[in-house]
């Protein structure tokens, strides 16, 4: 407990000073953006642990019940009364939520037992598997956070040389406030302080952060797809994608694991399958964006990593498309449209090269997909995308 109010101190210290400082840098796009895809992969490593601790939590309660009726079986009635003593605490500690101030709420120390000797060693067991789930977040939480330092540190060397040199330093001091974050565990209070901070943006400030021209698109619809053909949303295309989407954040994840081998659809061979998005761009003009993806599966063959699909589209004819392996943990594509210019540029950072220019069709509106597909049995993929 002495702990537990150590830390809360440090990190009550520590929060109000570092989001202070931090303010500046929340005001570049791509900083909030990714900040907030490192804020929803905490989210989900908590999830994770949470179903991992119901289940330890059912198991121990299956032992326990196992414990006192063989306890019973065997004519033993003070053990019975202690296993049911403890069975009866521990229900009630699921159902209030425990000693806030313990590690484990559910089972503080002060609830073990000396005997008999087979409830105390159900009790360390459920104890090692508890702790073994929150170091497996906390170490789990530090290399995601490491992670996001090292994307920090690449927009330090972008905007360096971009000559933004005020930028650069206010996102290389978050850099080492979230350092000092991991050593002090503290993380997810500093990263949800940051959200909560509104970006400060100045007057008449002409930034992307304002202008966002991707939030004039209109988000039509998701489904199933396969490259081979540009086959979009048909019945018989496999499901072995799940795609989550937020259109009004422009974020969103796809994960899954291929199942299905090649076969015909629609009177043609498909070897590729996934899931795409669709969007009305309107006028040309508001194809500007950036759209970053962060993988999260372990690398894979090129031959077989998956993919992403970016096509633009004015009507049924094709404009453009370009296909690139999720090979790199970060990716970014950007879409440049000069306001002037009848020409739109795609690029993607990471490729070597990639990236193509196109002639916009004047007065006429273009559509944009973007697809991920898996392309052999047994492949994985899990990325996050978002749009700026």
């Amino acid at each position: 407990m002495k702990k537990f109010f150590s830390t809360l101190l440090l990190c009550s210290l520590f929060l109000p000073a570092a989001r202070g400082e931090a303010l500046e840098a929340l005001n570049v796009p791509e900083i909030r953006r990714t900040l907030d895809i490192l804020s929803d992969e905490i989210k989900r490593l908590t999830e994770v642990q949470a179903a991992t601790d119901r289940q330890s939590q059912a198991a121990y309660k299956t032992q326990l019940a196992g414990l006192r009726l063989a306890m019973q079986q065997a004519g033993d009635l003070e053990n019975v009364l202690a296993v049911g003593k403890e069975i009866r605490r521990f229900d009630e500690a699921l159902e209030t939520g425990g000693d806030e101030f313990e590690d484990i709420p559910e089972l503080p120390r002060a609830a073990l037992v000396n005997a008999p000797a087979q409830l105390r060693a159900a009790q360390e067991n459920f104890m090692r598997q508890r702790q073994a789930s929150l170091a497996a977040r906390k170490t789990a939480v530090a290399d995601l956070t490491r992670r996001f330092i090292t994307r920090l540190e690449e927009f330090v060397r972008e905007f360096t040389r971009n000559g933004e040199i005020e930028t650069a330093l206010e996102i290389r001091k978050l850099t080492g406030q979230f350092t000092r974050a991991i050593e002090t565990q503290s993380v997810e209070n500093f990263t949800q302080s940051l959200l909560a901070a509104p970006a400060q943006q100045k007057p008449g400030d002409n930034t992307p952060a304002t202008r966002a021209p991707w939030r004039q698109w209109k988000f039509v619809k998701s489904g199933s797809y396969s490259p081979d053909g540009m086959l979009f949303d048909s019945p018989e295309l496999p499901n072995d994608m799940t795609l989550e989407f937020t259109p009004t954040l422009g974020r969103g994840r796809v994960t899954g694991r291929a199942q299905t081998a090649p076969k015909t659809i629609a009177g043609r061979l498909r070897e590729n399958f996934g899931k795409a998005l669709v969007w009305e761009v309107g006028a040309a003009q508001n194809l500007n964006a950036t759209l970053t993806l962060t993988s999260h599966h372990t690398a894979q063959p090129p031959a077989t990593t998956p993919a992403v699909q970016v096509c633009v589209m004015s009507g049924e004819t094709q404009l453009a498309s370009i296909t690139v392996p999720l090979s790199s943990p970060v990716m970014t594509f950007r879409f440049i449209t000069p306001q002037d210019s009848a020409r739109t540029a795609i690029y993607c950072e990471q490729a070597h090269p990639q990236s193509t220019t196109i002639n916009v069709p004047p007065d006429k509106p273009v559509v944009l997909q973007l697809g991920f597909f898996m392309r052999d049995a047994g492949q994985l993929i899990d990325t996050s995308f978002a749009i700026e």
